[in-house]
Protein backbone atom coordinates (compact mmCIF):
# COMPACT_ATOMS: atom_id res chain seq x y z
CA UNK A 1 0.00 0.00 0.00
CA UNK A 2 1.12 3.57 -0.66
CA UNK A 3 0.39 4.55 2.95
CA UNK A 4 2.86 1.93 4.15
CA UNK A 5 5.56 3.44 1.99
CA UNK A 6 4.90 6.94 3.30
CA UNK A 7 5.26 5.77 6.91
CA UNK A 8 8.21 3.44 6.51
CA UNK A 9 11.20 4.57 8.57
CA UNK A 10 13.40 1.74 7.28
CA UNK A 11 13.19 3.12 3.76
CA UNK A 12 14.12 6.60 5.01
CA UNK A 13 17.13 5.19 6.87
CA UNK A 14 18.31 3.28 3.81
CA UNK A 15 17.89 6.29 1.52
CA UNK A 16 19.70 8.55 3.97
CA UNK A 17 22.61 6.09 4.12
CA UNK A 18 22.74 5.83 0.31
CA UNK A 19 22.72 9.62 -0.09
CA UNK A 20 25.37 9.89 2.65
CA UNK A 21 27.58 7.69 0.46
CA UNK A 22 26.93 9.99 -2.53
CA UNK A 23 28.19 12.98 -0.55
CA UNK A 24 31.17 11.06 0.79
CA UNK A 25 32.37 10.03 -2.67
CA UNK A 26 31.74 13.40 -4.31
CA UNK A 27 33.92 15.34 -1.85
CA UNK A 28 36.51 12.56 -1.67
CA UNK A 29 37.18 13.15 -5.35
CA UNK A 30 38.01 16.80 -4.63
CA UNK A 31 40.56 15.80 -1.98
CA UNK A 32 41.99 13.35 -4.50
CA UNK A 33 42.92 16.20 -6.86
CA UNK A 34 45.24 17.83 -4.30
CA UNK A 35 46.68 14.41 -3.45
CA UNK A 36 47.47 13.47 -7.06
CA UNK A 37 48.85 16.82 -8.29
CA UNK A 38 52.33 16.54 -6.66
CA UNK A 39 52.51 12.77 -7.25
CA UNK A 40 51.63 12.78 -10.96
CA UNK A 41 52.99 16.31 -11.57
CA UNK A 42 50.15 17.43 -13.80
CA UNK A 43 48.42 20.77 -14.23
CA UNK A 44 44.96 21.84 -13.09
CA UNK A 45 43.47 21.47 -16.56
CA UNK A 46 44.51 17.82 -16.85
CA UNK A 47 43.35 17.13 -13.29
CA UNK A 48 39.94 18.50 -14.24
CA UNK A 49 39.48 15.27 -16.26
CA UNK A 50 38.66 13.60 -12.94
CA UNK A 51 35.46 15.61 -12.28
CA UNK A 52 34.75 15.48 -16.03
CA UNK A 53 34.84 11.65 -15.89
CA UNK A 54 32.66 11.61 -12.78
CA UNK A 55 29.95 13.90 -14.14
CA UNK A 56 30.11 12.54 -17.69
CA UNK A 57 29.01 9.25 -16.13
CA UNK A 58 25.90 11.11 -14.95
CA UNK A 59 25.26 12.39 -18.47
CA UNK A 60 25.63 9.02 -20.19
CA UNK A 61 24.13 6.79 -17.51
CA UNK A 62 21.11 8.76 -16.30
CA UNK A 63 18.81 8.30 -19.33
CA UNK A 64 19.59 4.57 -19.47
CA UNK A 65 18.86 4.15 -15.76
CA UNK A 66 15.68 6.20 -16.06
CA UNK A 67 14.45 3.80 -18.74
CA UNK A 68 15.53 0.52 -17.11
CA UNK A 69 14.51 1.28 -13.53
CA UNK A 70 11.22 3.14 -13.48
CA UNK A 71 8.04 2.70 -11.50
CA UNK A 72 8.23 -0.40 -9.31
CA UNK A 73 11.83 -1.08 -10.39
CA UNK A 74 13.47 1.96 -8.77
CA UNK A 75 14.45 -0.05 -5.67
CA UNK A 76 16.27 -2.50 -7.94
CA UNK A 77 18.03 0.47 -9.47
CA UNK A 78 19.19 1.67 -6.04
CA UNK A 79 20.67 -1.76 -5.35
CA UNK A 80 22.32 -1.82 -8.78
CA UNK A 81 23.97 1.54 -8.04
CA UNK A 82 25.34 0.23 -4.74
CA UNK A 83 26.71 -2.87 -6.48
CA UNK A 84 28.50 -0.70 -9.05
CA UNK A 85 30.00 1.31 -6.18
CA UNK A 86 31.18 -1.93 -4.59
CA UNK A 87 33.15 -2.68 -7.78
CA UNK A 88 35.63 0.02 -6.70
CA UNK A 89 36.91 -2.42 -4.08
CA UNK A 90 38.34 -5.10 -6.44
CA UNK A 91 39.47 -2.46 -8.96
CA UNK A 92 41.56 -0.64 -6.36
CA UNK A 93 42.99 -3.88 -4.97
CA UNK A 94 44.22 -4.83 -8.45
CA UNK A 95 45.76 -1.40 -9.08
CA UNK A 96 49.26 -0.23 -8.24
CA UNK A 97 50.05 1.42 -4.90
CA UNK A 98 50.79 4.68 -6.76
CA UNK A 99 48.03 4.70 -9.39
CA UNK A 100 48.46 5.90 -12.94
CA UNK A 101 46.18 8.62 -14.21
CA UNK A 102 44.17 6.29 -16.49
CA UNK A 103 43.34 3.94 -13.60
CA UNK A 104 42.13 6.84 -11.47
CA UNK A 105 39.94 8.32 -14.21
CA UNK A 106 38.46 4.90 -15.05
CA UNK A 107 37.60 4.15 -11.43
CA UNK A 108 36.07 7.61 -10.92
CA UNK A 109 33.94 7.06 -14.03
CA UNK A 110 32.64 3.75 -12.63
CA UNK A 111 31.87 5.37 -9.28
CA UNK A 112 30.06 8.14 -11.18
CA UNK A 113 27.83 5.52 -12.83
CA UNK A 114 27.01 4.07 -9.41
CA UNK A 115 26.22 7.45 -7.86
CA UNK A 116 24.13 8.49 -10.89
CA UNK A 117 22.11 5.28 -10.60
CA UNK A 118 21.50 5.87 -6.90
CA UNK A 119 20.36 9.45 -7.51
CA UNK A 120 18.16 8.76 -10.54
CA UNK A 121 16.29 6.03 -8.66
CA UNK A 122 16.63 7.44 -5.16
CA UNK A 123 15.05 10.84 -5.75
CA UNK A 124 11.67 9.50 -7.01
CA UNK A 125 11.72 6.97 -4.16
CA UNK A 126 12.27 9.82 -1.68
CA UNK A 127 9.32 11.69 -3.16
CA UNK A 128 7.02 8.86 -2.02
CA UNK A 129 8.03 9.06 1.63
CA UNK A 130 6.52 12.44 2.49
CA UNK A 131 4.05 14.85 0.96
CA UNK A 132 6.10 18.05 0.51
CA UNK A 133 8.61 17.43 -2.32
CA UNK A 134 10.91 20.43 -1.72
CA UNK A 135 11.17 20.01 2.05
CA UNK A 136 11.42 16.24 1.69
CA UNK A 137 14.31 16.59 -0.76
CA UNK A 138 16.19 19.00 1.52
CA UNK A 139 15.87 16.75 4.58
CA UNK A 140 17.07 13.63 2.80
CA UNK A 141 19.87 15.50 1.04
CA UNK A 142 21.02 16.63 4.47
CA UNK A 143 22.43 13.09 4.68
CA UNK A 144 24.42 13.86 1.54
CA UNK A 145 25.74 16.97 3.25
CA UNK A 146 26.69 14.95 6.33
CA UNK A 147 28.77 12.68 4.10
CA UNK A 148 30.38 15.81 2.69
CA UNK A 149 31.31 16.96 6.21
CA UNK A 150 32.94 13.66 7.10
CA UNK A 151 34.67 13.24 3.75
CA UNK A 152 37.27 16.08 3.95
CA UNK A 153 38.58 14.87 7.30
CA UNK A 154 38.63 11.21 6.29
CA UNK A 155 40.02 12.01 2.84
CA UNK A 156 42.80 14.21 4.17
CA UNK A 157 43.76 11.68 6.81
CA UNK A 158 43.48 8.46 4.78
CA UNK A 159 44.90 9.82 1.51
CA UNK A 160 47.77 11.92 2.88
CA UNK A 161 48.55 9.70 5.88
CA UNK A 162 47.54 6.39 4.33
CA UNK A 163 47.17 5.47 0.68
CA UNK A 164 44.98 5.68 -2.41
CA UNK A 165 44.19 1.98 -2.14
CA UNK A 166 42.95 2.18 1.43
CA UNK A 167 40.66 5.15 0.82
CA UNK A 168 38.78 3.81 -2.20
CA UNK A 169 38.72 0.27 -0.82
CA UNK A 170 36.75 1.65 2.13
CA UNK A 171 34.30 3.32 -0.27
CA UNK A 172 33.76 0.02 -2.09
CA UNK A 173 33.23 -1.85 1.18
CA UNK A 174 30.71 0.74 2.43
CA UNK A 175 28.76 0.34 -0.82
CA UNK A 176 28.74 -3.42 -0.38
CA UNK A 177 27.57 -3.10 3.23
CA UNK A 178 24.68 -0.84 2.23
CA UNK A 179 23.72 -3.30 -0.49
CA UNK A 180 23.58 -6.06 2.12
CA UNK A 181 21.52 -3.86 4.48
CA UNK A 182 19.01 -3.18 1.70
CA UNK A 183 18.19 -6.90 1.65
CA UNK A 184 18.13 -7.24 5.45
CA UNK A 185 15.71 -4.35 5.93
CA UNK A 186 12.11 -4.91 4.90
CA UNK A 187 11.83 -2.15 2.33
CA UNK A 188 8.44 -1.53 0.72
CA UNK A 189 8.25 -1.88 -3.02
CA UNK A 190 7.72 1.54 -4.62
CA UNK A 191 4.37 2.28 -6.15
CA UNK A 192 4.00 3.06 -9.85
CA UNK A 193 1.83 5.97 -8.74
CA UNK A 194 4.80 8.31 -9.09
CA UNK A 195 4.54 7.88 -12.86
CA UNK A 196 1.82 9.52 -14.87
CA UNK A 197 -0.60 7.70 -17.08
CA UNK A 198 0.78 5.41 -19.75
CA UNK A 199 0.79 6.81 -23.19
CA UNK A 200 2.19 6.05 -26.58
CA UNK A 201 5.96 6.40 -26.60
CA UNK A 202 6.20 6.18 -22.80
CA UNK A 203 9.82 4.98 -23.03
CA UNK A 204 10.79 8.21 -24.76
CA UNK A 205 12.23 11.26 -23.05
CA UNK A 206 10.65 13.61 -25.57
CA UNK A 207 7.44 14.20 -23.57
CA UNK A 208 9.52 15.38 -20.61
CA UNK A 209 11.78 17.53 -22.79
CA UNK A 210 8.73 19.30 -24.22
CA UNK A 211 7.96 20.73 -20.79
CA UNK A 212 9.57 24.10 -20.17
CA UNK A 213 9.72 23.40 -16.45
CA UNK A 214 11.99 20.42 -17.11
CA UNK A 215 14.32 22.31 -19.45
CA UNK A 216 14.74 25.20 -17.04
CA UNK A 217 15.12 22.71 -14.21
CA UNK A 218 18.01 21.09 -16.07
CA UNK A 219 19.65 24.48 -16.56
CA UNK A 220 19.21 25.27 -12.88
CA UNK A 221 20.64 21.93 -11.78
CA UNK A 222 23.66 22.37 -14.09
CA UNK A 223 24.40 25.74 -12.49
CA UNK A 224 23.75 24.46 -8.95
CA UNK A 225 26.06 21.45 -9.30
CA UNK A 226 28.62 23.52 -11.18
CA UNK A 227 28.88 26.18 -8.47
CA UNK A 228 29.01 23.56 -5.71
CA UNK A 229 31.83 21.62 -7.36
CA UNK A 230 33.75 24.77 -8.35
CA UNK A 231 33.67 26.10 -4.79
CA UNK A 232 34.49 22.73 -3.23
CA UNK A 233 37.44 22.02 -5.55
CA UNK A 234 38.85 25.49 -4.87
CA UNK A 235 38.95 25.01 -1.11
CA UNK A 236 42.27 23.21 -0.65
CA UNK A 237 44.39 25.26 -3.09
CA UNK A 238 42.77 28.49 -1.86
CA UNK A 239 43.20 27.80 1.87
CA UNK A 240 46.77 26.53 1.45
CA UNK A 241 47.88 29.48 -0.71
CA UNK A 242 50.34 31.99 0.71
CA UNK A 243 47.81 34.83 0.51
CA UNK A 244 45.28 33.07 2.76
CA UNK A 245 46.40 30.57 5.44
CA UNK A 246 49.65 29.26 3.93
CA UNK A 247 49.13 25.75 5.28
CA UNK A 248 49.76 22.25 3.95
CA UNK A 249 47.07 20.43 1.90
CA UNK A 250 46.29 17.90 4.67
CA UNK A 251 45.57 20.68 7.18
CA UNK A 252 43.63 22.65 4.57
CA UNK A 253 41.55 19.53 3.93
CA UNK A 254 40.58 19.30 7.58
CA UNK A 255 39.76 23.02 7.72
CA UNK A 256 37.54 22.58 4.66
CA UNK A 257 35.17 20.56 6.87
CA UNK A 258 33.82 23.97 7.94
CA UNK A 259 32.59 24.53 4.37
CA UNK A 260 30.54 21.34 4.56
CA UNK A 261 29.35 22.04 8.11
CA UNK A 262 27.90 25.33 6.87
CA UNK A 263 26.58 23.48 3.83
CA UNK A 264 24.74 21.02 6.09
CA UNK A 265 23.53 23.84 8.31
CA UNK A 266 21.98 25.48 5.28
CA UNK A 267 20.13 22.30 4.35
CA UNK A 268 18.88 21.79 7.91
CA UNK A 269 17.66 25.39 8.05
CA UNK A 270 16.37 25.17 4.48
CA UNK A 271 12.80 24.08 5.32
CA UNK A 272 12.47 27.09 7.61
CA UNK A 273 13.56 29.44 4.81
CA UNK A 274 11.13 27.78 2.41
CA UNK A 275 8.28 28.13 4.87
CA UNK A 276 8.97 31.81 5.53
CA UNK A 277 10.08 33.07 2.10
CA UNK A 278 8.93 30.43 -0.38
CA UNK A 279 11.03 28.53 -2.91
CA UNK A 280 11.75 31.35 -5.35
CA UNK A 281 12.78 33.96 -2.75
CA UNK A 282 14.89 31.42 -0.86
CA UNK A 283 16.78 30.56 -4.04
CA UNK A 284 17.40 34.25 -4.70
CA UNK A 285 18.63 34.96 -1.16
CA UNK A 286 21.09 32.06 -1.14
CA UNK A 287 22.41 32.71 -4.66
CA UNK A 288 22.74 36.46 -3.99
CA UNK A 289 24.75 35.75 -0.84
CA UNK A 290 27.07 33.57 -2.93
CA UNK A 291 27.60 36.40 -5.41
CA UNK A 292 28.52 38.76 -2.57
CA UNK A 293 30.99 36.29 -1.07
CA UNK A 294 32.64 35.57 -4.45
CA UNK A 295 33.04 39.29 -5.01
CA UNK A 296 34.61 39.75 -1.56
CA UNK A 297 37.31 37.18 -2.41
CA UNK A 298 38.80 39.65 -4.91
CA UNK A 299 39.43 42.13 -2.08
CA UNK A 300 40.19 39.95 0.96
CA UNK A 301 43.03 37.77 2.22
CA UNK A 302 44.12 35.97 5.38
CA UNK A 303 41.40 34.90 7.80
CA UNK A 304 38.82 37.15 6.14
CA UNK A 305 39.41 35.42 2.80
CA UNK A 306 39.22 32.01 4.48
CA UNK A 307 35.92 32.98 6.12
CA UNK A 308 34.48 34.11 2.78
CA UNK A 309 35.40 30.96 0.85
CA UNK A 310 34.21 28.67 3.66
CA UNK A 311 30.91 30.58 3.94
CA UNK A 312 30.16 29.72 0.32
CA UNK A 313 29.08 26.33 1.67
CA UNK A 314 25.98 27.93 3.18
CA UNK A 315 25.18 29.74 -0.08
CA UNK A 316 25.38 26.50 -2.07
CA UNK A 317 23.38 24.40 0.37
CA UNK A 318 19.74 24.49 -0.77
CA UNK A 319 20.19 25.22 -4.48
CA UNK A 320 20.23 21.63 -5.77
CA UNK A 321 17.42 20.08 -3.68
CA UNK A 322 15.06 23.04 -4.09
CA UNK A 323 15.44 23.15 -7.90
CA UNK A 324 15.20 19.34 -8.10
CA UNK A 325 12.11 19.22 -5.89
CA UNK A 326 10.39 22.13 -7.67
CA UNK A 327 10.91 20.50 -11.05
CA UNK A 328 9.64 17.07 -9.99
CA UNK A 329 6.66 18.63 -8.26
CA UNK A 330 5.55 20.81 -11.17
CA UNK A 331 6.31 18.55 -14.14
CA UNK A 332 3.62 16.39 -15.75
CA UNK A 333 5.92 13.77 -17.29
CA UNK A 334 7.07 10.48 -15.72
CA UNK A 335 8.96 11.35 -12.53
CA UNK A 336 11.73 8.79 -13.03
CA UNK A 337 12.37 10.07 -16.55
CA UNK A 338 12.49 13.65 -15.31
CA UNK A 339 14.80 12.60 -12.49
CA UNK A 340 17.09 11.01 -15.08
CA UNK A 341 17.16 14.21 -17.15
CA UNK A 342 17.91 16.30 -14.07
CA UNK A 343 20.75 13.96 -13.12
CA UNK A 344 22.11 14.33 -16.66
CA UNK A 345 22.32 18.05 -15.93
CA UNK A 346 24.92 17.22 -13.27
CA UNK A 347 27.36 17.52 -16.18
CA UNK A 348 27.58 21.12 -14.99
CA UNK A 349 29.88 19.69 -12.33
CA UNK A 350 32.37 18.95 -15.09
CA UNK A 351 31.85 22.02 -17.27
CA UNK A 352 32.31 24.73 -14.62
CA UNK A 353 35.46 23.25 -12.96
CA UNK A 354 37.04 22.80 -16.41
CA UNK A 355 36.61 26.51 -17.18
CA UNK A 356 37.87 27.36 -13.71
CA UNK A 357 40.97 25.15 -14.14
CA UNK A 358 41.79 26.86 -17.44
CA UNK A 359 41.54 30.25 -15.72
CA UNK A 360 43.77 29.08 -12.84
CA UNK A 361 46.45 27.81 -15.24
CA UNK A 362 46.41 30.96 -17.37
CA UNK A 363 45.58 33.64 -14.78
CA UNK A 364 45.17 33.25 -11.00
CA UNK A 365 43.09 31.25 -8.54
CA UNK A 366 41.34 34.40 -7.34
CA UNK A 367 40.40 35.40 -10.89
CA UNK A 368 38.90 31.94 -11.47
CA UNK A 369 36.24 32.66 -8.81
CA UNK A 370 34.39 34.51 -11.54
CA UNK A 371 33.14 31.05 -12.55
CA UNK A 372 31.13 30.30 -9.37
CA UNK A 373 30.02 33.96 -9.35
CA UNK A 374 28.52 33.44 -12.82
CA UNK A 375 26.75 30.24 -11.72
CA UNK A 376 25.23 32.00 -8.71
CA UNK A 377 24.06 34.76 -11.07
CA UNK A 378 22.34 32.21 -13.32
CA UNK A 379 20.44 30.75 -10.36
CA UNK A 380 19.47 34.24 -9.14
CA UNK A 381 18.04 34.94 -12.61
CA UNK A 382 16.31 31.54 -12.50
CA UNK A 383 14.60 32.47 -9.23
CA UNK A 384 13.42 35.84 -10.55
CA UNK A 385 12.35 35.10 -14.12
CA UNK A 386 12.00 31.39 -14.78
CA UNK A 387 9.77 30.30 -11.92
CA UNK A 388 7.05 32.67 -13.10
CA UNK A 389 6.97 30.78 -16.38
CA UNK A 390 6.61 27.49 -14.50
CA UNK A 391 3.28 28.65 -13.12
CA UNK A 392 2.06 29.45 -16.63
CA UNK A 393 3.28 26.11 -18.00
CA UNK A 394 1.79 23.96 -15.24
CA UNK A 395 -1.54 25.77 -14.97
Amino acid sequence: MDTDLHKNSGALFFLSAAFFLCGLITVFNGILLSYLKPILQVGNTLLSLIPIAFYTAYLLCSPVVGTLFKGKNILKGLRAGLFIGFLAFPIVLLSEEIPNFFTVVSMIFILGIGIATIQVCGNPYVMQLRSDPAKNMILVHAATALGMIVSPYLGSFILFEGSFRLSYSLIGLISGLLLLISYILILPEPSPANSNRKEKGENSYFPALKERVVLWGMAGIAAAVGVEVSCAYSLLPYLSSGEILHTDPATAGRISCLFWILFTGGRILGPGFLKKFGEEKSLFLFSASGMVLCTSLFFSSGYLGAFAVLSLGFSCSILFPVIFGMTLEKCKADKTKVSGLLCMANIGGAFFPLIQSLLVDHFTLIFSMIVPFSAFAVIALYSIKITKRFEVTVS
